[in-house]
């Protein structure tokens, strides 16, 4: 009969599981604490406005807080959610001092959009983030150049809310749909002025153009030769593009044209070049079939 020897040997092996503290998120923005800790701020796929603190030592190394739920309870019917929100540090006064951390929140209640502010939140000591921030409603409360009430838009949609320390201030915007009922929303921009924090009140800045609420985007920025003035720069709707056409063969013109393009570049607006015998310039081949051109011809 055949003999066997089983042979055993075991050892401790540390086992992990796979963490679930940032779930996909709707928007995303990240600041820091003065030591240089993470602050993860998003609004979660369940429309709620979460804040992740790294936090090394704990089980997943990070600390999620709820920073909308307590709000949305206590001032509306359930279902309410956050649709979007604006977070920034307070540019420090001098090197070394404590910085603040304002936030800004836009509640849908299903209908009309809500705008709550919360300032002056501290970037080292966290206590808020477990007390949950101050909030104050901004009730849309805009007047024109003569004081008169401006009507806000029924219902009201925040197109997009902003907080942007630029070198000189903070600027919080708000951005509005100005005819939420039509089937292409139009913005209108305003500026929150909070020299009175506990009554907030919406001053209208309105773009230069009409910027279409789907698909644009803002930034705080500083565009070449702006003198070094900051700025919310605002991109939306479709790039512009031009033709430019001159006289072929004329070295002149055709520098003129490529140093146009060139400048233009840096604004972003592009330009293309499509010069053409004169025969042709002035003919019925240089017509712009709906495009916009420009023609040199001195």
């Amino acid at each position: 009969m055949s003999t066997y020897t089983v042979t055993t040997s075991s050892e401790l092996m540390e086992n992990y599981i796979q963490a679930d503290i940032l779930l996909p998120q709707d928007k995303f923005l990240a600041l820091q604490t003065n030591t240089g800790a993470s602050l993860l701020f998003s609004i979660g796929t369940g429309g709620v406005f979460n804040l992740c603190v790294e936090s090394p030592g704990q089980t997943h190394g990070w600390r999620r807080f709820d920073l909308s739920s307590a709000q949305i309870k206590k001032d509306f019917a359930p279902g309410a959610t956050c649709k979007d929100f604006a977070a920034a540090q307070v540019v420090a006064v001098a090197p070394g001092s404590t910085t603040q951390i304002h936030l800004a929140m836009v509640i849908n209640d299903g209908t009309n959009d809500h705008l709550y502010i919360s300032l002056n939140n501290s970037d080292s000591d966290l206590s808020w983030t477990t007390t949950g921030p101050v909030w104050t409603v901004c009730p849309f409360n805009a007047a024109d150049s003569a004081g008169k009430p401006i009507p806000a838009p029924s219902p009201l949609k925040i197109g997009g809310a902003f907080i942007s320390e630029a070198a000189d201030k903070e600027y919080i915007v708000i951005d509005a749909i100005r005819n939420p009922t039509e089937p292409v929303g139009v913005l209108s921009r305003f500026y929150l002025d909070v020299t009175t924090p506990t009554a907030p009140k919406w001053m209208p800045h309105d773009l230069s153009g009409d910027i279409s609420a789907s698909g644009y985007q803002s930034a705080l920025g500083r565009a070449a030769h702006a003198y070094g003035v900051d700025g919310i720069y605002t991109k939306g709707g479709k790039p512009i593009s031009l033709r430019f056409s001159t006289t072929q063969g004329n070295k002149l013109r055709e520098t003129q044209g490529e140093l146009l393009q060139a400048q233009m570049k840096q604004v972003g607006i592009d330009i293309k070049i499509a010069n053409l015998d004169s025969t042709k310039l002035f003919g019925d081949e240089a017509a712009c079939s709906g495009l916009y051109a420009v023609r040199v011809l001195v």
